[in-house]
């Protein structure tokens, strides 16, 4: 068949490698001028299945509201911007009980620990080349209170089968000797070993580059603004660049294909929540961080990206605001210096070599959508939210099987947009 897949991050650049992998004919639109430029360019380079846990937490509602207007808090609700939210915040909240907050661990764990295996044979058959190791990941805590707050969450994901080792301040510094000079003010932390880190942007960069070369058709710079329709059925995209004809179209423009479906007047669920990152070149600290870093407090990691550290986090309902905001910038700083205080040193006379803000798109039980929409030729894969690397070649893997009419190995029915 001949397929147009829209949108490419990291999400619309692995479903087009699965249906190259099955003979299909392949189109890919993306509005920017390369592939990789939204959430996919400088997001944390994480790949967690631990990290399950959905963000619309029991008690959801209360930090919401206590941080509605405050711009130094690591989730801002700005004011202005409610109106974005508000059919789709509802729905967040309805989601926050403890039945469907443990629902959607179990769910996105399922989906992670698939996905993280189909990355694995990706990654096996495609000569690719991108920084990417497997390290685990660390959750730190610098409150008691904290620390045990957490608790239930990490019984629940060792119930779904995350492997979580509770640490004290002494066994952290073991894994991390990064680690050493905050110890005295951590509580504990867990150490997640099936995690694993890179760079997002590298990785679909390569991927696209692989793709180009035998045989998909990337479009870039070509914005989609709706849909052929005939008999029934979709027959392709209109773009502002000309018609481009398809026996079936994919969606998978994070945050922007609500925009794109409007077209065919469904309301999409997915909206845009803003993070920022600050990535410094530092190839001369000596006993640099090796092991991402997520102080679950601060909602802020670290991850380390080869020579570089990247300082990523805070979510912003803000809407669409494409800008890069100091103050979010000194924020990041802040939570970075917190967790290694050698970092300030290290960092004394020299610029960062990356200030980002990106959007993720969020569902609002914070899991993808997958699977038909509106007609049987026309599928989504979108709405990953911050789980984007750690769950997209599963996702895509799904969606190549659902157009090949294979059974997939993930239960359809808990990702598709009929749970709305």
């Amino acid at each position: 068949m001949k397929i147009v897949i829209v949108g490419g991050g990291l999400a619309g650049i692995q479903t087009a490698y699965y249906l190259l992998e099955d003979g299909h004919q392949v189109t890919l639109v993306e509005r920017r001028n390369a592939v990789a430029l939204e959430t996919s360019f400088a997001n944390g380079g994480l790949i967690t299945p631990s990290h399950a846990a959905p963000w619309n937490s029991p008690g959801i509602l209360n930090t919401l509201l206590k941080s509605m207007g405050k711009r130094d808090a690591s989730i801002y609700v700005k004011p202005s911007a409610l109106g974005t939210y508000i059919g789709w915040g509802r729905q967040f909240i309805r989601n926050s009980t403890r039945k469907r907050y443990n629902r959607t661990i179990a769910r996105n764990f399922a989906l992670a620990r698939y996905s993280q295996q189909c990355f694995q044979r990706l990654l096996e058959q495609t000569p690719l080349e991108f920084f990417h190791e497997k390290r685990g990941s660390m959750m730190v805590y610098t409150t008691r209170a904290g620390f045990e707050e957490a608790s239930e969450r990490f019984d629940e994901l060792k119930r779904q089968g995350v492997e979580a080792q509770i640490c004290s301040s002494g066994e952290l510094v073991e894994r991390e000797p990064a680690l050493a000079s905050t110890a005295s003010h951590l509580a504990g932390g867990v150490f997640f070993k099936e995690d694993e880190h890179g760079d997002a942007r590298s990785f679909t960069q390569s991927l696209a580059a692989y793709l180009s070369q035998n045989g998909v058709e990337m479009r870039t710079g070509v914005r989609v603004d709706g849909f052929i329709r005939s008999n029934g059925k979709i027959a392709g995209v209109t773009t502002d660049q000309g018609d481009i004809g398809a026996d079936a179209v994919v969606i998978g423009a994070g945050h922007w294909s609500a925009d794109i479906l409007k077209h065919l007047d469904v309301d999409l669920p997915v909206r845009p929540v803003k993070g920022s990152s600050l990535t410094f070149s530092l190839p001369s600290w000596q006993g640099a961080p090796k092991i991402p870093v997520v102080d679950d407090e601060l909602h802020v990691a670290v991850t380390p990206l080869q020579d570089s550290i990247r300082i990523v986090g805070t979510a912003e309902f803000c809407g669409y605001d494409p800008e890069v905001k100091p103050a979010r910038m000194a924020m990041l700083l802040r939570a970075g210096i917190a967790i290694y205080p050698q970092l300030e040193k290290e960092i004394s006379g020299i610029r960062p070599e990356l200030e980002w803000s990106g959007h993720r798109p969020m569902t609002p039980d914070c899991m993808p959508i997958l699977g038909h929409v509106g007609h049987d030729n026309l599928y989504l894969n979108t709405g990953h939210g911050y789980l984007g690397w750690t769950t997209a070649t599963g996702t895509s893997k799904a969606i190549a099987d659902m157009i090949a009419g294979r059974k997939s190995d993930l239960n359809m029915e808990h990702y598709g947009l009929a749970r709305f």
